[in-house]
C-alpha cells in the first residue's frame, strides 16, 4: 500500500489562509449557559435551554407567553484588531412565526446592550456571520444571543466563533487515507452538517464522496467509522435538496450503485435531503436532516474525495482470457523504470524494500518498463484463454535514480 505525506503537504500549502486570532470559541459542551457566560430570562419561560435533538447546542423554544431572554459571552478582548466576525451554526423552525433573532453586544459587562444584528434565516440549518468590526480596539466586549416572542419560532446556535477573518474556519481534516483501488485521496472531516462538510471538500479540491460500489462503500465504512476509536456517522455527497426524491451526487459523477437501511430513505419530518453512512451502527444508509450531531448519533463526519490522483498511477485494461491486457502507468518520473507485478495468491500486505504491497507470496514479475518524456508508459501481457474468473492481485513500483521507489496503487480483479 502507498504511503506518502503528499497529499497532507498538499493541504497545508493549497489551503486558503483564515484567521489566526480567535476571541471566542464556544460549543456548549459545558451546558446552557455555558461556564462564564450570563443568562437574561423574563421569567415567562426556561428560557435558553441544551437542545433536546442536536445536543451540545443552545436551544429557544417557541413557549407561551411573551419571551424576552438572552444568553452572553464571557468578555473578549477585540483591543488588539480592526476586524472582528461572528461565525456560528444556527437552526431556525417556524421562521413565519418570529419575532426577533438578535446579536446583540454589551460594553458594561452585560448590564445594557446594543442590537447589531436582526436575523432572518429561513427555516433550517444555515451558518451565521455577523460583523463585528465596529468594535474592534475594545477590550470587554461581551456577544449576546437574544430571542424575543410569543409562541414564536424555534432557535438553535452551536459552535460560535469569534474570529478576525470575515470567512468561517474550514472544517478540520482528522485523518487522510489513499485508497489503493483508485488512487483516490480521502480525508475525514470533523463533525460538521452536511452542508458545511461538502463546502469544506469543494476548498479542498473535491466533493464529500462518491460510492460506485459496495467494496468502495466497505472500505470507507473500515477506514473512517471508528477511526480514533470513536463511533462515527459518514457523510457521503448523495443528496436530494434540487428535488425531493431524487438523489444525486454532489460531485456531478451519476454512481447508480445505492446502499440504503431497511424502510430508507424515509424523508422523516419532510426535510432529510443528506445522506450518511452509519444507519443503526451499520454500514447501511440512511437520508438525514442537515446537522453535525444529534442525540442519537455519535457525530456526522464528512468523507472527502478528491479524485485526482496523487503519485505514480497504475491502470489495467482488458484483462480478458485470451485477449491482451494493456498495463499502463502515469505520473513517473520522465524516463524512471517502472516494475509490475501480480499474484494469484491473495491480496497482502507482504513487506518489500518499498513498503507494504497489497499482493500476497509468491508475487510474479512482469517485464520492466521506461517511462516517456511525461512519465508515462504502457506494457502489453497475453492473458491465457483458460483463467476466466480467476482472482487476480497486482501492483507496481516506480524506481528513483540512485535508490528506492514510490509504489502504485494497487488492483484486485477478476479475470473476465
Amino acid at each position: 500500500m502507498q504511503k506518502s505525506l503528499l497529499p497532507s503537504l498538499l493541504v497545508l500549502f493549497s489551503a486558503p489562509a483564515y484567521a489566526q486570532n480567535v476571541f471566542l470559541d464556544e460549543d456548549f459542551s459545558t451546558g446552557v449557559p455555558p461556564t462564564g457566560w450570563g443568562e437574561l430570562n423574563n421569567g415567562n419561560s426556561n428560557g435558553w435551554e441544551l437542545d433536546p435533538m442536536l445536543g451540545d447546542a443552545a436551544f429557544h423554544d417557541d413557549f407561551t407567553g411573551f419571551n424576552d431572554n438572552s444568553i452572553f459571552s464571557t468578555a473578549m478582548d477585540l483591543s488588539a484588531t480592526t476586524g472582528a466576525w461572528l461565525h456560528c451554526e444556527q437552526s431556525v423552525s417556524y421562521a413565519g412565526w418570529r419575532d426577533h433573532h438578535y446579536i446583540d453586544i454589551s460594553l458594561d459587562g452585560g448590564n445594557t446592550f446594543n442590537n447589531v444584528h436582526d436575523d432572518l434565516a429561513g427555516d433550517g440549518n444555515s451558518v451565521l456571520t455577523v460583523d463585528l468590526s465596529a468594535y474592534g480596539g475594545i477590550n470587554g466586549v461581551n456577544l449576546a444571543f437574544h430571542y424575543t416572542g410569543d409562541y414564536a419560532s424555534e432557535w438553535a446556535v452551536d459552535d460560535v466563533l469569534v474570529t478576525d477573518s470575515p470567512n468561517p474556519p474550514p472544517p478540520s481534516i482528522l485523518t487522510t487515507v489513499v485508497n489503493p483501488s483508485n488512487g483516490h485521496t480521502y480525508h475525514l472531516l470533523e463533525s460538521t452538517t452536511w452542508t458545511e462538510a461538502e463546502a469544506g471538500a469543494i476548498a479542498l479540491g473535491g466533493h464529500l464522496a462518491t460510492v460506485r460500489s459496495q467494496a468502495e462503500n466497505d472500505w470507507i465504512w473500515s477506514n473512517f467509522s471508528n477511526w480514533g476509536g470513536q463511533d462515527r456517522d459518514l457523510w457521503i455527497g448523495l443528496n436530494d435538496v434540487a428535488t425531493e426524491g431524487t438523489f444525486v451526487w454532489s460531485s456531478g459523477e451519476t454512481s447508480s450503485f445505492r446502499y440504503w437501511a431497511t424502510g430508507q430513505p424515509d424523508n422523516n419530518g419532510g426535510n432529510e435531503d443528506y445522506v450518511h453512512i452509519g444507519e443503526l451502527n451499520t454500514d447501511a444508509w440512511n437520508d438525514m436532516f442537515d446537522a453535525a450531531s444529534t442525540s442519537w448519533s455519535p457525530g456526522y463526519f464528512g468523507v472527502v474525495e478528491i479524485t485526482t490522483p496523487t503519485g505514480p498511477q497504475y491502470d489495467v485494461q482488458n484483462l480478458v482470457a485470451g485477449a491482451t491486457a494493456i498495463l499502463s502507468v502515469s505520473g513517473f518520473g520522465a524516463g524512471n523504470v517502472g516494475i509490475l507485478a501480480y499474484s494469484v495468491f491473495g491480496g497482502g500486505p507482504t513487506t518489500t524494500p518499498f513498503g507494504d504491497v497489497d499482493m500476497s507470496m509468491p508475487i510474479r514479475q512482469l517485464p520492466a518498463i521506461i517511462t516517456d518524456a511525461n512519465g508515462n508508459a504502457s506494457l502489453s501481457a497475453s492473458v491465457p484463454p483458460h483463467v476466466g474468473g480467476m482472482s487476480v492481485w497486482t501492483q507496481g513500483v516506480e524506481l528513483i535514480p540512485g535508490g528506492g521507489g514510490n509504489l502504485t496503487n494497487s488492483h484486485a480483479l477478476t479475470v473476465q
